[in-house]
């Protein structure tokens, strides 16, 4: 498009402003779009241009230009409404797996723990086998592992 009304100003070097006469493409109204040259583009006053194919152009009055963007804002909060939704929903749903994944892990930790004390119970295993601070170690992992068990429980629930 920049470049035929490029082409429209310098076959007219005389000429500030080209005027297009032509029908609103959504109210169907007579609509008059002028334009300028300016140092960036050009400017266009009483309405807007849409490219529709390689070679054609629909105008838009200034109201249903308006209207239009109102419409266009709206969508795009609309989206961005339910992009943040859906976002939240992911974290929600990776945030559940991991704790999924946690509560798996310590679950097995908390499986090994017991079996150890199992084994030193039914006598497979004897204190001479292991030093006393490991003993001691363990018992105070079963319990961290048993409350994060619960923590991780509670999360991972709703």
């Amino acid at each position: 498009m920049i470049q035929i009304l490029r082409k429209n100003f310098d076959a007219n070097p005389g000429r500030s402003t080209i005027a297009l006469n032509g029908k609103c493409s959504d109210c169907g109204c007579d609509t008059i779009i002028e334009i300028t040259p300016t140092s960036g583009g050009f400017g266009l006053q009483g309405g807007a241009l849409y490219k529709c194919s390689p070679d054609g152009y629909l105008a838009k009055c200034p109201e249903c230009f308006k209207a239009g963007q109102h419409e266009n804002k709206l969508e795009r909060k609309k989206l961005t409404q339910q992009s943040i939704k859906k976002s939240k929903w992911l974290k929600e749903k990776n945030c559940k797996k991991k704790i999924n994944e946690e509560l798996n892990k310590y679950s097995k930790a908390f499986t090994a723990i017991e079996k150890f004390y199992s084994d030193v119970s039914e006598g497979k295993l004897s204190e001479k086998d292991f030093p006393h601070d490991h003993a001691k170690n363990a018992l105070e992992t079963h319990k961290i592992i048993i409350e994060l068990i619960d923590q991780l429980k509670k999360l991972g629930k709703g």
